[in-house]
């Protein structure tokens, strides 16, 4: 029988939790659960096991938020290609030949990204 989690190991918990969902907001398919199933220790299965209703809704929230994060992502590497997609070459290429209106809109989605970051302004700068 797995006792309760104590307090201090709710993170353990929603750890062990994410890990069986491997961050799939949906239910998954019987075989891919098996595949997840055998990554997991049995600590993790354990831990798991035991989440309790506010530990399932802290899971639950936390997969909106990262379902989320992900759509705002998609969205700016969509914006992003649309405006690189009528010229050839690389992407710097594509970037150098947008007027200046729409390379700072497309400087923005890389900054947003992650692509580029304040670090490289602060290099080329010195």
């Amino acid at each position: 029988m797995v006792t309760p989690p104590t307090r201090h190991s709710r993170a353990e918990v929603l750890r062990a939790c994410l890990s069986l969902t491997a961050g799939w907001p949906v239910v998954i398919l019987d075989e891919t659960r098996e595949l997840l199933l055998r990554r997991l220790t049995t600590e993790d299965l354990e831990l798991a096991s035991s989440a309790q209703a506010d530990d399932i809704a802290l899971l639950r929230a936390c997969l909106a938020l990262e379902q989320e994060l992900f759509n705002a992502e998609f969205a700016t590497l969509e914006h992003l290609l649309t405006l690189c997609q009528l010229e050839e070459g690389t992407l710097d290429a594509r970037l150098r030949a947008l007027p200046r209106r729409t390379f700072a809109a497309a400087a923005l989605d890389l900054y947003e990204l992650g692509w580029v970051t304040s670090a490289d302004f602060n290099k080329e700068a010195t």
